[in-house]
């Protein structure tokens, strides 16, 4: 990380950020395995802004698709925290952990929320697409985290610190396709460790308009908060995604 920002910020202010990094990543895993015993005083511990727009996409019915950055920030508690909230909720991802639902409670009588696995071939992706559909379809809500690559298409670069960063098409495709309400959603947590989830307007599903309005945020979060995202080995060795 401070490689990767040193050409873009002060060495004090990297000090800083610095800290703040190694208190978020200790404070993510504190509240994933204390999930138990706070899920239940929710309100004390989490604030979700923008709910309005939840609600007007399931009074559509037409489903919503929320939308974050990849391993930026607290973007993990958003299924989990919307759930216990009365929503019907369905998380994508790669499921290579074998804990990711039952860590936050699956085992235990908690309100439920759906594992979306698009995994490793053509086939798992296909069975993903579907089932996102079908969720849609039934007015739910799916969220999603998109990846970030070394080299991409031109119109899916995002402004960023360090070399070229271009959002995964795939998904971009997979946003046209679907044709549901685009929620940008961002969660971050506040100096007293209190967890905000911020839900934004709803998007057009298309790329162009996804570039301009989710595009933008996300470059702004990960400028203005380069402390909550987890990419920053990734990145600065050029991987294929993260």
């Amino acid at each position: 990380m401070r490689h990767a920002l040193e050409r873009s910020y002060p060495k004090a202010e990297i000090q800083k950020i610095s800290r703040r990094h190694i208190a978020y990543r200790k404070w993510m895993i504190h509240l994933v395995y204390a999930w138990p015993n706070w899920v239940r005083r929710l309100p004390d511990w989490v604030t979700v802004e923008g709910e309005e727009y939840l609600r007007a996409a399931s009074e559509r019915g037409k489903g919503s698709l929320l939308l974050s950055g990849h391993a930026f920030g607290f973007a993990a508690f958003v299924t989990p925290v919307l759930a216990q909230r009365g929503y019907e909720v369905y998380r994508t991802g790669r499921g290579r952990r074998v804990d990711q639902v039952t860590r936050w409670g699956k085992a235990e009588n908690y309100e439920r929320w759906e594992y979306i696995n698009y995994g490793e071939d053509c086939w798992n992706r296909a069975q993903a697409l579907n089932e996102m559909r079908q969720a849609l379809k039934a007015n739910q809500i799916v969220h999603t985290s998109i990846r970030g690559f070394p080299r991409g298409d031109p119109r899916l670069q995002i402004d960023f610190c360090y070399k070229d960063f271009f959002l995964d098409h795939r998904l971009i495709r997979i946003i046209e396709i679907v044709q549901a309400s685009v929620l940008p959603c961002f969660a971050i947590c506040d100096n007293q460790g209190r967890l905000i989830v911020k839900i934004y307007p709803p998007v057009a599903p298309e790329g162009e308009e996804v570039m301009r309005v989710f595009g933008s945020l996300y470059a702004r979060y990960l400028r203005e908060a380069p402390e909550f995202t987890r990419i920053w080995r990734r990145v600065v060795q050029q991987q294929e995604g993260w």
